[in-house]
């Protein structure tokens, strides 16, 4: 039986996929299995038919028993499963970039990651939920683990744009996102005004800001005139309940209500934009940690 390259994608996403012994996308030009700070997934990145680019879980425990599995015939790349018709893939290229170094000497593949024509950037140190004692992270959280691993701690401006600059000649990055965790006293925005200032100032890609609500609200006017194109709010989970029992840090500092109401707020300001400048507000759940009818 054949399936559609959407099903396809969807249905990994929830499997996951094992990977049969010479099909390491490292030993093929591919990109290599990381786990990073950037708000984008650890897991393989495949290319489905209908050039639909996706990145498949294969570390997490359910994926070590999926149905699915990579396979090489030769130098071609097959999907295959019991009661499905094999598909092939191609691996995402792995871009030269990656192994070049900033003019500080941090390897560029630790300052920003690439996903199709999306680069993701986590500019700053880890998020201070994970350095309290006992730590406050929401539980499904792994960014303070990769710190000094996959991903480098602090970037400098320059680091991140000579990053953008490469990303953008050589893979033809159309967007770059900046995901931030929290710090005391707010400084997330502040962190991040003169990087989004620059990229706007020296390029025309798409920019998206992933940061907690911010508690003055008039920060989401003045990201929409830096000409920012996307902001987004890991709230998580809807149930309040199960919000506080996973969230424990963004409960205290932040509550629920605070993530929806920066949503409405940034919402009300799509009236401003414009066809060159793009406004776009979403908010992110974990589909899985609450009831459906939560959700």
């Amino acid at each position: 039986m054949s399936i559609t390259p959407a099903f396809l994608k969807l249905d990994l996403y929830c499997k996951g996929i094992r990977i049969a012994p010479d099909c390491f996308p490292e030993d093929h030009h591919g990109r290599p299995i990381t786990r990073t700070r950037a708000g984008l997934g650890s897991g393989l990145e495949l290319v489905l038919p209908g050039d639909l680019w996706t990145n498949v879980p294969v570390v997490e425990d359910f994926a070590k028993v999926s149905p699915y599995e990579l396979v090489r015939e030769d130098e071609r790349f097959f999907v295959t499963h019991p009661h499905h018709s094999k598909v092939e893939v191609r691996l995402s290229p792995r871009p030269n970039w990656y192994e070049a170094k900033t003019s500080s000497g941090k390897r560029m593949d630790r300052v920003g990651t690439l996903q199709g024509t999306y680069l993701g950037v986590y500019p700053s140190a880890v998020c201070e939920y994970w350095t309290e004692s006992p730590k406050v992270n929401c539980k499904f959280c792994s960014v303070g683990l990769n710190l000094g691993d996959k991903d480098a701690g602090e970037k400098t401006v320059e680091d991140i744009m000579e990053v953008i600059h490469a990303a953008r000649e050589e893979s033809g990055i159309t967007y770059v996102d900046f995901n931030t965790g929290h710090y005391e006293g707010d400084t997330y925005l502040d962190i991040l005004e003169p990087i989004l200032k620059r990229v706007k100032s020296e390029t025309d890609l798409l920019i998206g800001v992933q940061t907690p609500p911010h508690h003055d609200l008039s920060w989401y006017d003045r990201l929409q005139e830096m000409g920012v194109n996307r902001v987004s709010f890991c709230f998580e989970i809807f149930d309040p309940r199960t919000f506080e029992e996973v969230c424990p840090g963004k409960h205290r500092e932040y509550g629920l209500k605070r993530y929806l109401d920066a949503i409405e707020y940034c919402v009300g300001l799509t009236k401003n934009m414009t066809w060159k400048n793009p406004w776009v507000v979403n908010g992110e759940i974990i589909a899985g940690l609450e009831p459906p009818e939560s959700s």
